[in-house]
């Protein structure tokens, strides 16, 4: 029954049976009346009979015809391909790229506009017994159905309801997924793929596509790009030095914008946060990038600063704009690991004095990773634990152990290797001296401030097989007058390794008598945080939002709101680290996102921020020649779905069906006309 409904020539059909039909429930039928003779109308009959006869049957014929006409007209406006190879089913798969850089105008349409015609095309192409199937390309690639279907109408809805996300696209997973779907048919059956994208090269240039599409299922490649290298100006990332900042603290905040563009472009860069209003005009350089610094002041209150940057905007707004958000702690927390805390000496002391630490010793690190952790004598296998809390955001400040140590080459990133003691001789004391003068952490102290405490002299330190030259990454602090290295910064993940090659015993140093020597911890510590882009950890399309439930609220008690103040569906998530936490029930777009009270929305526990993909701005588009079964411009693709085996034939349909009707009605009129003079008259 399905099969008789989809069928247009079964329509035809029944159409033409109609004439047929009123003709035969139209024959007259006269009455019968009394005669006195009845011999001379039985030969008029007779005769009339013979005459119209053939007459009626033309007429049949034509109005039969015309009804044929009049439906092929309303059934079948597309005549060719539909009534050809009935018997034949396709199974077509689309891919469709949703990526962000399918949203860039290219020509006088976006992309994405451009791949929604060909799709749509390609869909009204199938007759209503073929199958098909459409696979949003995006960060996590989805299909519409599990299989093809004969659901072309559900295939266009869906269409009109996709849009270039601010994400990346998982191109290879899209592939796969179509290729899987097309093996699984059953036997006997074969599917055609269409990937329709712009080919961006950040998306497509790395797949190994001799691996990803077999020879034997036919894929054709519609781009949508009609330039190979838009221009377009962007901002790739924003951070901040330090990543978590105090009441107050001096702030550095690093802004990189990019272009793509034959030419250097001058814009103008605003960055702005609570009452912070500033901004510079950038130079960039043609198809390059820039940094721009700012030195700000963190507010002197609040747990949180949003900053936002900016440029002015062009044809791709979408990556004109980046977040970051950055903590406001009153104190940093600062773990001490030490198996005897008296051997922490006088660096114990100086850390409990700084007014904004809070320091605490424990035996071993802690599950979490603090601001700092000042470790005292590890050992070569304690340097992969160190690295980890490094990568967590800690700065690691190890102390080696002077008389027997194994760890301090593998903390400055060389392989492990055993340095042994050097004792000052003879009241021989041995000065440093600044190796990194521009580094952040003599900011404090121009010109010759440190001079005191640099000279004031130390009489033991680690020497013999220490490594004197630190790797391409690490940076050399102080280094002591003979080039020994004294203290040693490997950044590592978002913190950093740091080795104190400087007794901290009174006996073996004076430092600890200086008043210097406080404030140099304290900005060692804190101005050896790296820059953190906190927003790049949720990646659009693939990560989800999430917040801690405190200990004083309830999962119903908090609440999830995007820029535009609406609310969005969270789910109930125990993790292992942090415990119940709230996540957002679909993955995240770009943009900025606050975890409120429920109670009192003007409360904000946290501020997210999901910014776009760095990797999208750059619209390039890959070599397609590397493209199996060749490539086709969207274009090409209309044109061969508009005059492939497929005519316009309504208009003349309509004609003939007129013309079926104007013969009958002439034949109609001639056979009213006077009678034969062979016939009697009454």
């Amino acid at each position: 029954m399905q099969f008789f409904l989809a069928n247009p020539l079964y329509w035809l059909l029944a159409a033409a049976l109609i004439p047929l039909i009123v003709h035969l429930l139209a024959r007259s039928r006269p009455k019968d009346r009394k005669f006195s003779s009845l011999y001379f109308l039985r030969e008029v009959i007779s005769r009339q009979v013979r005459i119209f006869r053939p007459k009626n049957r033309l007429l049949l014929l034509l109005r039969t015809l015309a009804m044929l006409a009049l439906a092929a007209a309303f059934l079948l406006p597309y005549i060719g391909g539909h009534i050809s190879d009935l018997s034949h089913v396709r199974n077509v798969i689309i891919v469709l790229d949703t990526s962000a850089s399918m949203g860039a105008a290219d020509g006088q349409e976006l992309r994405m506009a451009q791949a929604e015609q060909t799709v749509t095309k390609i869909v009204n192409e199938l007759r209503a017994t073929d199958k098909v199937n459409l696979i949003s390309a995006g960060a996590r690639p989805a299909a519409l159905f599990d299989r093809p279907e004969q659901a072309r109408q559900m295939v266009l809805r869906e269409l009109s309801r996709l849009h270039s996300a601010g994400e990346e696209a998982d191109a290879a997973a899209a592939v796969r997924l179509a290729v899987e779907q097309a093996r699984s048919l059953p036997e006997g059956q074969s599917a055609e793929i269409y990937v329709v994208s712009d080919f961006q090269a950040s998306n497509w240039a790395d797949l190994d596509y001799a691996s990803l599409v077999p020879d034997k299922i036919p894929v054709r490649w519609v781009s949508v790009a009609q330039s190979p290298a838009l221009a377009n100006t962007y901002i790739s990332s924003i951070s901040t030095i330090p990543a978590k900042a105090l009441p107050g603290q001096a702030v550095t905040v690093n802004v990189t914008l990019g272009q793509c563009g034959k030419s250097p472009v001058r814009t103008t860069l605003h960055l702005e946060g609570g009452s912070l209003r500033t901004s510079q005009v950038c130079e960039i350089p043609a198809n390059g990038t820039t940094t721009a610094t700012f030195s700000v002041d963190a507010p002197t209150g609040g747990s949180e600063w949003v900053l936002t940057a900016s440029t002015d905007p062009d044809a791709f707004p979408a990556d004109n704009e980046r977040h970051t958000v950055l903590p406001l702690n009153d104190r940093l927390s600062c773990q001490a690991v030490a198996a005897d805390p008296i051997h922490l000496g006088t660096m114990l002391r100086a850390l409990q004095a700084i007014p904004f630490i809070d320091c605490q010793v424990a035996s071993g690190p802690g599950e979490h990773a603090p601001d700092f952790l000042v470790w005292n004598a590890p050992a070569a296998e304690d340097v992969p634990v160190m690295e980890e809390k490094a990568r967590e955001g800690a700065v690691v400040l190890a102390i080696p152990d002077f008389s027997n140590d194994t760890a301090a080459n593998a903390v400055m990133g060389h392989k492990p290797a055993r340095a042994q003691l050097q004792v000052a001789e003879n009241d021989e004391k041995w000065t440093l001296e600044i190796a990194a003068p521009q580094d952040r952490v003599f900011r404090l102290f121009p010109d010759n401030t440190l001079t005191p405490l640099l000279t004031s002299g130390v009489y033991r330190r680690l020497n013999n097989g220490l490594q004197r030259e630190a790797p391409q990454h690490a940076t050399v602090l102080l280094r002591y007058a003979d080039g020994v290295p004294a203290i040693v910064r490997r950044p590592v993940g978002r913190g950093a390794v740091i080795l104190w090659n400087i007794p901290v015993h009174p006996m073996d140093t004076r430092w600890g008598s200086s008043p210097l020597y406080l404030p140099f911890i304290a900005e060692t510590l804190t101005a050896s945080r790296m820059a953190s882009d906190a927003a790049d950890d949720i990646q659009p399309g693939a990560g989800y939002l999430s917040c801690p439930v405190p200990p004083n609220l309830g999962a119903r008690d908090i609440i999830l709101q995007n820029g535009e103040s609406e609310i969005l569906a969270t789910r109930e998530v125990k993790e292992a680290r942090r415990g119940m936490i709230l996540q957002s029930d679909s993955a995240a777009a770009p943009g900025l996102y606050t975890w409120r009270r429920k109670d009192d929305p003007s409360k904000i526990l946290a501020t997210q921020a999901v910014n776009f993909p760095a990797a999208e701005s750059v619209l390039e588009t890959m070599d397609t020649s590397v493209l199996p079964q060749g490539v086709i411009t969207h274009k090409e693709e209309n044109d061969r779905l508009d005059s492939a085996e497929r005519r316009d034939l309504w208009p003349w349909c309509i004609a003939l069906a007129l013309l079926f009707l104007a013969a009958e009605l002439l034949i109609c009129c001639r056979a009213s006309g006077k009678p034969s003079d062979n016939q009697p008259t009454p």
